[in-house]
């Protein structure tokens, strides 16, 4: 019997040294997936942005007094008209990566089935690499324009500064919405939740290792292709206002969502 007890027990150690192991090397190899992936990202999507990059507050001080505010008025209202799909993005996708993160911690730590809990680590996993990189790269324009009007804009340094900031921002957000039908993404989230759901086919849990890859691929996906994608077409009509001299062309058809009055619930608009 001290010997039965001693083995089962010599079991339950080497499975949770197995377990811990799993966890250890999901977080190493996630931490450097995602460091890789947000400086890839970085990389990738900058060279991909149609015309001029934003301009320097130097470059933007050579401009006069009503060039600039004819700029600002334009960059600051293409902010705020998509700073509600922004925040809904980023702060929702936020909460969903960090959900899965805690939820499959606080599973993991109780969970009994050994295959079971590696099922937990891995989604918990994959919920912290995910939160990892929206908290790394947070989107631009999430705020509106508020990142620029909080700027100090008495002189006309501080105004070139602003409009400096506010070009940055709308075309960071270019860069990102550009993402949405780039492969770098698509294929990075392809290939990490392949690469979770192997610990689990090594293990011959197949049908964890389905749920695991298409459940967590599918949210993936959803959070690219959802990425607010007007900022791409904001910056084109914005190089195009520069272009003119300050002359908005024709106003093509867009929408959106805003607020109903008084805050109660959400309304799709039309520009036209």
């Amino acid at each position: 019997m001290i010997r039965v007890h001693g083995r089962r027990l010599e079991s339950r150690r080497g499975a949770v040294w197995r377990t811990t192991a799993v966890a250890v090397l999901m977080c190493v190899s996630g931490c450097t997936a995602m460091h890789d992936g947000v400086q890839l990202a970085k990389d990738a999507f900058d060279p991909g942005v149609p015309g001029p990059k934003p301009m320097t507050a130097d470059a933007a001080a050579q401009l006069n007094d009503t060039q600039i505010e004819q700029r600002l008025q334009f960059v600051t209202q293409r902010l705020d008209d998509t700073e509600l799909h922004a925040a809904l993005w980023y702060y929702g996708f936020l909460a969903v990566n960090a959900g899965g993160m805690i939820a499959g911690a606080a599973t993991a730590a109780v969970e009994t089935d050994e295959d079971s809990k590696i099922y937990d680590i891995l989604n918990s996993s994959l919920g912290l690499i995910g939160t990892g990189y929206l908290l790394a790269a947070p989107l631009p324009g999430r705020s509106g324009s508020d990142p620029v009007t909080e700027m100090p804009f008495a002189t006309h340094e501080q105004r070139a500064a602003q409009l400096a900031e506010a070009e940055t921002i709308l075309y960071g957000a270019a860069g990102r919405a550009r993402q949405r039908t780039g492969w770098l993404l698509h294929v990075g989230n392809v290939a990490l939740n392949a690469a979770a759901a192997s610990v689990l086919l090594a293990r011959e849990s197949y049908g964890n290792a389905a749920l695991l890859f298409f459940v967590n691929t599918a949210i993936g996906e959803g959070q690219i292709l959802l990425t607010p994608w007007e900022p791409e077409t904001n910056w084109q009509e914005y190089q195009d206002f520069v272009s003119r001299g300050g002359v908005a062309a024709a106003v093509p058809v867009r929408w959106g969502l805003s607020p109903m009055t008084g805050g109660k619930g959400l309304a799709l608009h039309v520009a036209f």
